[in-house]
């Protein structure tokens, strides 16, 4: 009941999130590429019947002459690009100031779940097989790293590290979906620890969850990208088994993105 009176009316919402989550993931891939070109902006000039290349560096012009016509098209491909980059950051900001103007506030439900321990033990209570309810009930061995940056209280009286992952847990407690966090996950030679590892409240099967909250750092960026190597080279996929969140201060994760994750993956609506 409660999961569906949060989840209605907002498909709409939810669309127009999965489409802003698509455009972040695209800008970013072009920009990667973009990178990669050398400097400089391709422009023409037409004279007569002839064309001109020209290279646009720091304000100045530089003729390109016609024995490399292999870079000018190297170059043209990088025109492209930018001008595409442009209409997906054209777009996105149609949506980011869309959704700012409909963005809800979560605060209410969320201090409901965190503050009053009595509507969090009935909220929490659901059809789960007794199983899946002893899984959450059982100590399991949890990440030994820093536990003093665990700063965030989540429903439950959990401890986590950062205000997403707060969010996070509190709409999986609210619909029902059985969780662990930072729970120990043998991989190969080494141990990592998932920001969540969960079960499907129906069939039981498991998922994990990773919140990348620092993604305009390159050396975050970089680790984060090599954790999700990682999980793949142990069959555990993005968008199978993997569920994979991020922001950047720009963008921060919003209750939708999260509502929509728990919608496709747990079909809790």
């Amino acid at each position: 009941m409660l999961q569906n009176e949060m989840l209605d009316g907002h498909t709409l919402y939810r669309t127009i999130c999965m489409r802003r989550d698509q455009l972040i993931e695209e800008i970013e891939i072009l920009q990667r590429r973009i990178s990669g070109y050398p400097e400089g902006e391709l422009f023409c000039r037409r004279n007569g019947s002839h064309i001109k290349w020209y290279l646009r560096i720091n304000g100045k012009s530089i003729y390109i002459p016609k024995q490399q016509k292999e870079f000018v098209h190297v170059m043209a491909d990088k025109k492209f690009l930018t001008a595409l980059l442009r209409d997906l950051q054209h777009d996105l900001e149609e949506i980011r100031q869309y959704l700012r103007k409909h963005q809800d506030n979560p605060q209410h439900a969320r201090k409901l779940l965190t503050t009053q321990s009595a509507y969090t033990e009935l909220l929490t209570q659901s059809v789960q097989t007794e199983d899946l309810s002893e899984w959450v009930k059982a100590p399991y061995e949890t990440n030994p790293f820093h536990p003093e940056a665990k700063i965030h209280t989540a429903p439950g009286n959990i401890r986590v590290r950062s205000k997403a992952e707060a969010m996070i847990a509190t709409f999986l407690y609210a619909n029902h979906i059985p969780f662990r966090y930072e729970c120990a996950l043998p991989l190969g030679t080494r141990t990592i620890y998932p920001d969540f590892t969960i079960r499907h409240p129906i069939t039981g099967e498991t998922y994990y969850w990773e919140h990348f909250g620092k993604m305009d750092d390159p050396v975050y960026r970089d680790r984060a990208y090599a954790r999700m190597q990682l999980y793949s080279k142990h069959d555990i996929h993005p968008s199978i088994q993997l569920i994979i969140t991020s922001e950047i201060p720009d963008c921060p994760l919003s209750t939708h993105t999260i509502e929509c994750r728990i919608h496709e993956y747990f079909d809790v609506a």
